[in-house]
C-alpha cells in the first residue's frame, strides 16, 4: 500500500465540472489540493460530459439560482481569459410558455439581477419566429443566453487546476474514507492501493453519492435519472437559426439547442429521463417512449426537422425531491463536506457552486444563503 506522506489541505472526490470549480477555487487560496477522479478525466459517464449545455441569466421560479448567475458569467470569461479555451457562446434564447404568469416571473427576476430581456406576444413569437408553432404562448427573450461546450469547459478548468499546482489523479477510484477526528483529518484509501490524507474532504460525485455514503451511515433522498439526448436533422441547411429555447407547456419543460456540435442537427431533450435503481442500471440505451414524445411535439410545434432523431447520446442527472443543491457538512462530521443533487441544471452555476463548496471546506462566507441547499432541509416539492 503506498502511504502518501503529505497531508493535503482538501481533498475532492470526483473531477467533473462541479468538483473541479470547486479545487479551482481552493487553489486560489494557495492551498495544497488533491482532486482524485475515479475515470479518465473528461469520461462520459456521468454529467458533465458532452457538447452543450444552456446557460441563461436567470430562472423562473427560484431566486436563489438567478442570483448566482451574474457571478457565473463572470467566472466563465475569467476561465476563458486564464486559459484560452472558449467554453462559452451568447447566442440569445427565448422562454416560451402558456401562461403569462411564468413569464413575469421570468421577467421579474431578470430585472432584479439587471439582465436584459424583452417579453413577447403570441404575435410577436409568430412574426419574429414563422417557423415555431406555439398559438396563444408568450415568450421572453434572454438576450445573454447560450450555450456552453461542456467538454470544452471541463478541459479549461482541469488545465487551470494544473497550471496552480492541484495534485490530479484520474483512473484513482475511492476504495473506503474515515474520518479521524482525533486528528483533524480524513484517511483516504483506493483502490490502487494508495493511502491519502487531507484536513477536509469534499464529495462531488453524481450519481454515485449514496454508495460513498452508504458505509458512513448516510443517504441523500435522491433520485438517479438516465437522460435521452436527441439530434434531430434539419430539412434544411438554412433553417432554424433559432436561439437556444426552454419549453414549458408541461412537465417536464423540452430545451431547444440551435445547431452546434453536429453541423446540420439541432438537440431537443426533455429536461427528465427513466429512473435508475442504482447508478449500475444505467446501460446507455435511449427511451423509446420518450424519443416517441419529443417526435411528436417536434411535429406539432417545430416543422421543419426530420421524423426521427438521427443521433441519440446519453448523460445522468442526479435530483433532489425539491431541486434545489445540496451543499453542506454530512451530518456529525467536521471533515466530510457533500456537494450533490445538482437536479440537471447545475452545469451554468457551477463556477458559484464550486466557490460555495470552497467556502464550505475553508469556513468561509461565500456571498451566498447557504440555508436552502442544507442536507437536513425539509424536503418539498420541486419549484423549478
Amino acid at each position: 500500500m503506498n502511504v502518501m506522506d503529505e497531508i493535503y489541505d482538501v481533498a475532492v472526490i470526483g473531477a467533473g465540472i462541479m468538483g473541479s470549480f470547486t479545487a479551482y477555487h481552493l487553489a486560489r487560496r494557495n492551498l495544497r489540493i488533491l482532486i482524485l477522479e475515479q475515470f479518465e478525466l473528461g469520461h462520459d459517464n456521468g454529467s458533465s460530459h458532452g457538447g452543450s449545455r444552456i446557460i441563461r441569466t436567470a430562472y423562473g421560479k427560484a431566486y436563489e439560482f438567478s442570483e448566482m448567475m451574474p457571478e457565473a458569467y463572470k467566472i466563465w470569461r475569467e476561465l476563458e481569459r486564464e486559459t484560452g479555451y472558449k467554453a462559452m457562446t451568447v447566442t440569445g434564447g427565448l422562454i416560451i410558455a402558456d401562461n403569462t404568469s411564468t413569464i413575469d416571473t421570468w421577467e421579474k427576476y431578470m430585472e432584479q439581477t439587471g439582465e436584459e430581456c424583452r417579453r413577447l406576444t403570441p404575435v410577436d413569437i409568430a412574426t419574429e419566429y414563422p417557423s415555431l408553432r406555439f398559438p396563444g404562448c408568450h415568450a421572453i427573450r434572454d438576450e445573454g443566453s447560450g450555450i456552453l461546450n461542456a467538454d470544452m469547459a471541463l478541459k479549461a478548468v482541469h488545465t487551470a487546476l494544473l497550471t496552480r499546482g492541484v495534485t490530479v489523479n484520474d483512473n484513482d477510484k475511492l476504495l473506503s474514507l474515515e474520518e479521524e477526528q482525533q486528528h483533524g483529518r480524513s484517511l483516504i484509501v483506493t483502490e490502487n492501493g494508495r493511502v491519502y490524507y487531507s484536513r477536509k474532504v469534499v464529495l462531488t460525485v453524481g450519481a454515485w453519492i449514496n454508495k460513498l455514503l452508504a458505509p458512513l451511515g448516510q443517504q441523500l433522498p435522491i433520485t438517479v435519472e438516465e437522460i435521452t439526448i436527441n439530434y434531430w436533422k434539419k430539412e434544411s441547411p438554412t433553417s432554424y437559426t433559432f436561439p437556444c429555447i426552454g419549453i414549458y407547456l408541461s412537465k417536464p419543460p423540452l430545451y431547444w439547442f440551435p445547431e452546434f456540435e453536429h453541423q446540420g442537427y439541432v438537440k431537443v431533450m426533455y429536461h427528465g429521463g427513466k429512473k435508475l435503481w442504482s447508478v449500475d442500471d444505467r446501460d446507455k440505451k435511449p427511451s423509446d417512449s420518450e424519443t416517441a414524445v419529443v417526435s411528436e411535439f417536434i411535429r406539432k410545434h417545430i416543422p421543419g426537422l426530420e421524423d426521427k432523431p438521427s443521433l441519440i447520446e446519453s448523460c445522468l442527472y442526479t435530483m433532489s425531491p425539491d431541486g434545489y443543491y445540496i451543499m453542506d457538512y454530512l451530518p456529525g462530521s467536521r471533515n466530510i463536506i457533500i456537494g450533490a443533487g445538482f437536479s440537471g441544471h447545475g452545469f451554468k452555476c457551477s463556477p458559484v457552486v464550486g466557490k460555495m463548496l470552497a467556502s464550505l471546506a475553508t469556513d468561509n462566507a461565500s456571498g451566498y444563503d447557504m440555508k436552502p441547499f442544507k442536507f437536513l432541509r425539509q424536503f418539498h416539492q420541486s419549484r423549478l
